[in-house]
C-alpha cells in the first residue's frame, strides 16, 4: 500500500482525507510488509528508512495459500525500503534498496552521477515466487490416490535474480556512450501444467530449473543536425538445466511398476545483435525513422529421460527412456523498419510504417533410447530440419481531432508470410544388437499466412465530468499449409484459419464533486476453423465468446473519510467440436469468475488514519471428466479483509500496524486445497 504523507494546510481534517485517497487498499499479506511507499513531493529531497515485521498463522494448505498470496506463510521482517540521497558541488549520489527475510525479496540500487560528465550505476535484486504443486484432484476410487497431494512436496518456490552494472558517457555536444552488463537468474521448482503417464494413470508434474543468462550491451547515441543516430552492439549467453518431474509415489502392490520419471534439457544459447536507427525530423509535420538489426543464434543442446521404479531400479524399457539426446541449432533473424510521421493540418495524424522480417533456422537432433517394453530394443534417431521464414507487414494509423470534444482514431495492419520446412529423419530399431528396422521419413512443406486487423475507436468528452471511449477491431488471420513431400503416416493440417471481434466501451462520470463511476464492457468472440488432411471441408474446431464488464465507484462523503467500491464479471466460454464425439475427453468449459472489493479510509485526526478493504472472488467452473479424461476448471471461492492503523509520531517517524484475515476454498479438490490465514505486522518510518 501507499500512503502519503499528510501536507499541513488550514484545515488538518482535509489534508488527511487527500492523503488517505491517494492510498490502495491492503488485500494481500504481501501488500502488509513489502511494497515501497510513494514519494511525496514534501519527501522528494528527504531520506528514509522503514523497517517491518510480520508472521502469517495459516490453517490448511499451505502450498495454495503461498502460492494465492506470494508469501512464505510464515515469519517476515526487515527493511521495507530505504533512501539515501547525497548531493556534491558536481554530482548526485543516490542509494535505494529494500531487504525483506522470509519474503526472501532484496533490492539495491547504487547510482553516482556527475554532472556534464557520465553515470555509474550497480543494482542486485532478488526474489522469490511461490508454487502449488498440487496438480489436480481425480476425485474418489480413482487411480492412482484419490488426490493428487501425497505424490510429492506441493510447496515449490522459484527464486529469480538480477545483478546489473551500467556506465554512461554525458559529455555535452559529444555523443552517448552506454555500457551495460546484467547477469539474471532462475533456480527452483515450480508446478506444470503437462500431466506425465506411467503404469498407474496420469500424474502432475513439476519443473526443477536451473537457467541463467549474461548480457553484455553497448549502445552509441548521436544528434547530427536534425537527425538523431543510434547504435547498438549485444552479446548474450542462455543456458538452461531443467527437468520435468513425475513421481507417483509409494502404495502400489507391485513396486516395480511405481515409476519415477525424469526428462532432462540442457540449452547452451550464444546469442549476437547488432542494431542501428535514425529518427529525422524535417519540419513541426513531418518525421521519418528507420531502423535495422540483426540476430544470430547458436545453440546446443543436450538431455535424456530415465525411467526408475520404486527398488530404484533403472527401467530403460518404460516410457521410451533414452540416455543421450543431443543436437544443434543455428539461425539469423534480419528486421527492417521504416515509419513516417505527418501532420498535413492542426486537426489530423497519419502514421504510415512498414516491417520486414527474415529468419533462417538449420539444425540436427539425435538421439539414442529403449523402445517400450523391449528391454533389449534400442531406437538410434537423427532428425535434420531447415526453415526459412520471411514476413511483411504494413501499417497505417490516423487520428483525428477536427471535432469539438471528440478524438478519433483508427488503424489498419495487413501481414504476409511464407514459411518453407525440409526435414527428414533416420531411425535404426535394434534387438540385441542386430538391427530389425530402418525407417525414413521425409516432409517437405511450406505454409503461407494473410492477417488483417482493423481498429477503430473513438472519446468523446461529452461534458464536464463525462467521458465516453469505445474501441472496436477485427482480425482475421488465415493460413494454408502446402506438403510437397510427405511420408508421414499420421494427417496433417493443411488449413488454420482465426476470426476475432472485440469491442469495448468505457464511461467515466463525475456525478459530484466528492463521487465518481467508471463503467466499462468488453467483448470478444474467437472463431478457430482447422481442416485436416483427409477431408476438404473446413472444419469448425473452437469458438470461445468472453463478456467482461467492470464497475468502480470513488466517493468521499465528509472531508475525513472515503470510500472505494469495485466489481467485475467475466463470462467466458469455449466450445469445441470434440464434444459430440463418443469418449470425448474435452468437453465445452467454462471460466466465468466475478470479484468484488471495498475499501474506506477514515482520518481519524490531522496524525491518525485507518483503512479498512475487503475484497471476494467467486468461480464455478468445475468439470469432473475423470472417467475419461482429466478434471479440469475450478470451483473456488476467496475471501481477504485487511485493517492499516498509520500514526505520525513527530515530523519525522510514522507508526502502522497492519491486520489481514484470508480464507481460500477450492471444491474441485475436495477441500485439500482449502485454507484459512491470519497475518500481523507493525512498521516504523523514518526520514532524515
Amino acid at each position: 500500500m501507499k500512503i502519503k504523507s499528510l501536507i499541513k494546510q488550514c484545515n488538518p481534517r482535509v489534508a488527511s482525507a487527500n492523503a488517505l485517497i491517494t492510498g490502495v487498499a491492503l488485500l494481500s499479506p504481501c501488500a502488509l510488509l513489502a511494497e515501497e511507499p510513494e514519494v511525496t513531493d514534501a519527501e522528494a529531497a528527504a531520506n528514509w528508512i522503514e523497517l517491518s515485521i510480520g508472521g502469517v498463522d495459516v490453517s490448511g494448505n499451505d502450498a495454495a495459500f503461498q502460492k494465492r498470496h506470494s508469501s512464505n506463510g510464515d515469519f517476515m521482517g526487515g527493511i521495507k525500503s530505504f533512501r539515501f540521497e547525497q548531493l556534491t558541488d558536481d554530482g548526485t549520489f543516490l542509494l535505494e534498496g529494500h531487504a525483506l527475510f522470509g519474503l526472501e525479496d532484496y533490492k539495491i540500487d547504487l547510482r553516482y552521477d556527475k554532472d556534464d560528465v557520465g553515470f555509474v550505476r550497480f543494482g542486485y535484486k532478488e526474489f522469490r515466487t511461490w508454487y502449488d504443486g498440487s496438480g489436480g484432484y481425480a476425485g474418489p476410487g480413482v487411480a492412482p490416490a484419490e488426490a493428487w497431494f501425497p505424490i510429492y512436496d506441493d510447496e515449490l518456490s522459484l527464486d529469480r535474480g538480477e545483478l546489473w552494472f551500467e556506465a554512461g558517457l554525458r559529455m555535452p555536444d559529444t555523443p552517448e556512450w552506454t555500457l551495460g552488463y546484467r547477469h539474471l537468474w532462475r533456480k527452483g521448482q515450480k508446478d506444470s501444467t503437462r500431466w506425465g503417464r506411467y503404469t498407474r494413470g496420469n500424474v502432475p508434474t513439476f519443473y526443477d530449473l536451473d537457467e541463467t543468462q549474461d548480457i553484455i550491451t553497448l549502445d552509441f547515441l548521436h544528434t547530427m543536425g536534425n537527425t538523431d543516430l543510434g547504435i547498438g552492439l549485444s552479446f548474450q549467453n542462455i543456458e538452461y538445466d531443467n527437468t520435468r518431474n513425475s513421481s507417483p509415489g509409494a502404495g502400489n502392490p507391485d513396486p516395480t511398476r511405481d515409476h519415477k520419471v525424469t526428462n532432462n534439457e540442457k540449452y547452451d544459447t550464444d546469442i549476437f545483435n547488432a542494431h542501428i536507427s535514425t529518427e529525422t525530423r524535417f519540419n513541426d509535420r513531418m518525421m521519418l525513422s528507420f531502423g535495422y538489426s540483426f540476430t544470430s543464434l547458436d545453440t546446443d543442446f543436450s538431455g535424456f529421460r530415465t525411467t526408475i521404479d520404486a527398488t530404484g531400479a533403472l527401467r530403460p524399457d518404460q516410457n521410451h527412456a533414452y540416455s543421450t539426446m543431443m543436437g544443434t541449432a543455428d539461425s539469423t533473424m534480419s528486421v527492417l523498419n521504416s515509419t513516417f510521421w505527418w501532420k498535413p493540418n492542426d486537426c489530423l495524424v497519419i502514421v504510415p510504417s512498414i516491417r520486414a522480417e527474415f529468419y533462417e533456422q538449420d539444425s540436427l537432433a539425435g538421439h539414442l533410447g529403449g523402445r517400450r517394453n523391449r528391454p533389449l530394443g534400442l531406437e538410434d534417431i537423427t532428425d535434420r530440419s531447415s526453415d526459412e521464414l520471411t514476413k511483411l507487414t504494413e501499417q497505417i494509423e490516423a487520428r483525428y481531432t477536427g471535432i469539438d470534444n471528440i478524438l478519433i482514431y483508427g488503424r489498419a495492419i495487413f501481414t504476409q508470410a511464407e514459411s518453407d520446412l525440409n526435414r527428414s529423419s533416420h531411425v535404426i530399431e535394434s534387438d540385441n544388437g542386430i538391427i530389425d528396422e530402418i525407417i525414413d521419413s521425409t516432409r517437405v512443406s511450406d505454409s503461407d499466412v494473410d492477417e488483417q486487423k482493423y481498429v477503430v475507436g473513438a472519446n468523446w468528452y461529452a461534458c464536464k465530468g463525462l467521458t465516453f471511449a469505445g474501441q472496436y477491431y477485427y482480425r482475421n488471420r488465415e493460413q494454408d499449409f502446402n506438403h510437397m513431400v510427405t511420408e508421414d503416416a499420421d494427417a496433417q493440417l493443411l488449413q488454420h484459419n482465426t476470426e476475432t471481434h472485440d469491442f469495448n466501451l468505457r464511461v467515466t462520470w463525475r456525478a459530484a464533486s466528492n463521487l465518481t463511476f467508471v463503467t466499462r464492457y468488453d467483448y470478444q468472440q474467437t472463431e478457430i476453423e482447422n481442416q485436416a488432411w483427409v477431408g476438404t471441408i473446413p472444419v469448425i474446431s473452437g469458438e470461445s465468446t468472453k463478456h467482461i464488464f467492470s464497475e468502480s465507484v470513488t466517493w468521499s462523503p465528509t472531508s475525513w473519510m472515503y470510500v472505494q467500491g469495485s466489481f467485475h464479471y467475466i463470462e467466458s466460454e469455449t466450445e469445441t467440436d470434440t464434444d459430440n464425439q463418443v469418449g470425448a475427453q474435452v468437453l465445452d468449459w467454462t471460466n466465468d469468475y466475478w470479484i468484488a472489493s471495498l475499501n474506506a479510509g477514515f482520518a481519524i485526526d490531522d496524525r491518525t488514519q485507518l483503512q479498512v478493504g475487503y475484497s471476494y472472488y467467486d468461480a464455478d467452473n468445475y468439470v469432473n471428466n475423470s472417467a475419461v479424461g482429466t478434471p479440469y476448471g475450478t470451483q473456488a471461492t476467496d475471501h481477504s479483509v485487511t485493517l492499516r492503523l498509520t500514526r505520525q509520531l513527530t515530523d519525522s517517524m510514522t507508526w502502522n500496524l497492519g491486520y489481514g484475515y484470508f480464507k481460500g476454498k477450492d471444491n474441485a479438490y475436495a477441500g485439500l486445497n482449502d485454507y484459512e490465514a491470519h497475518v500481523v505486522s507493525t512498521g516504523l518510518r523514518m526520514t532524515f
